[in-house]
């Protein structure tokens, strides 16, 4: 079978997108065929689902919506209306439109078998800012139930009482700058909605290719292609099995302690949730590489692969997140640093952020600088290193 994120990736390669944003797209893609039917359990107490909640981060005309409006092209013709979530939406009507009505909320086991209720959503939002306001905590904490794919789940409304929601199954695709992250208030990152979240972030710009529309009827029928392979998958139900190299794979990262690990603090709630991020890729790969739902060896490996690959960049898409209270002292050396014609050694910034913060804090707030790329390293070690500037602002 044709794998299908590598088919999205080669489908969408004149796109002026970058390559990272439209292999998410198509990682989002395959979750959002999939459904809470769909699911593995490799602990005993707790079934996962293929759903995701991703975000593509960088800075104005990167392509993220680019690469969304590509995928939302792709399946309009294919997907059950109903489970398409607008093009103009917010997360309260998003959850609405979950919800049943209640005089098929009050017929629920008595006329009406719970398990028949389909409560799946397919949101793929272009501004992910009008979508969810970084200060709405109470829709935070319901998309972060929602993350879970529970049975039922009960909420309170502003002026109608409760709304319920069964068998839900939500994926979201986003596109956002790293100044929302930044308005996020902290408790977002404490077992909250942004520990959920796949934060993918470059900063590459793609130029438009000229007459790529030379190719027109190749690029239809690869969409033709695509189309029937994510029909395909919609129609996938059941647990998924797992072939023993792939048990194995997996156990070992967990019990070698899930080598490497983000060290940016602002991560360590995130990565209580990695083991879930990589049984849920790995669910993914498969289908895309097998239309099966059978996990091998290779699809942890490329769960993997494609979890590192995001984590290596989620402190860039971060970097205005939870700032400090040092933070207008810290952007105030990064400055001075990009100022300077020649690196500045690192005893230097030390001595000028050592005037504001203290002396315990500074190896700290160097090393996030470094990590969030406003400070790049130009030689040395700490705590000898040199350095010039990175990204000073958006």
């Amino acid at each position: 079978m044709t794998d299908f994120v590598d088919s999205w990736i080669a489908y969408t390669a004149d796109d002026p997108s970058p390559r990272l944003f439209r292999k998410w797209t198509g990682i989002s893609l395959v979750s959002a065929a999939l459904n809470r039917q769909t699911f593995t359990n490799y602990t005993s107490d707790k079934e996962t689902y293929p759903n995701l909640f991703v975000l593509l981060v960088g800075g104005p005309a990167t392509g993220k919506s680019i690469a969304i409006n590509a995928a939302k092209e792709l399946i309009r013709d294919v997907i059950d209306p109903d489970y398409l979530a607008p093009d103009k939406l917010t997360a309260r009507k998003l959850t609405k439109s979950m919800s049943v009505d209640e005089k098929t909320h009050s017929k629920i086991d008595i006329e009406i078998d719970r398990m028949t209720i389909d409560g799946k959503k397919v949101a793929f939002i272009s501004e992910f800012a009008a979508f969810l306001r970084p200060d709405d905590q109470d829709m935070m904490t319901i998309m972060s139930d929602l993350w879970d794919c529970p049975a039922e789940f009960a909420y309170e409304t502003a002026h109608a009482g409760e709304d319920h929601i069964y068998n839900a199954y939500l994926t979201i695709l986003g596109a956002t700058q790293p100044w929302w992250f930044g308005k996020l208030p902290p408790t977002a990152f404490q077992q909250g909605f942004a520990t959920r979240l796949l934060p993918v972030y470059t900063d590459e710009a793609v130029r438009q290719k000229l007459f790529a529309n030379k190719n027109r009827q190749k690029r239809e029928e690869r969409k033709a292609v695509l189309q029937s392979l994510w029909e395909h998958m919609q129609t996938l139900k059941g647990e998924f099995e797992w072939l023993e190299a792939a048990q194995d794979r997996f156990t070992e990262w967990y019990e070698t302690g899930e080598e490497p690990r983000p060290t940016l603090p602002l991560l360590n709630d995130y990565c209580g949730r990695r083991l879930q991020m990589v049984a849920k890729l790995a669910m993914i790969s498969a289908v895309s590489r097998t239309g099966k739902l059978i996990v091998g060896l290779e699809d942890v490996n490329r769960a993997l692969d494609w979890l590192f690959e995001a984590e290596a960049t989620m402190p860039m898409a971060l970097r205005d997140a939870g700032a400090s209270p040092w933070h207008t002292h810290e952007m105030t050396a990064v400055m001075a640093v990009a100022n300077s014609p020649e690196p500045v050694s690192e005893s230097e910034v030390r001595r000028m952020l050592g005037r504001y913060m203290p002396a315990t804090m500074l190896s700290a707030s160097i090393d996030g600088l470094v990590a969030q790329g406003r400070l790049v390293v130009v030689s040395g070690s700490a705590p000898k290193r040199t350095f010039k500037a990175g990204v000073v602002h958006e």
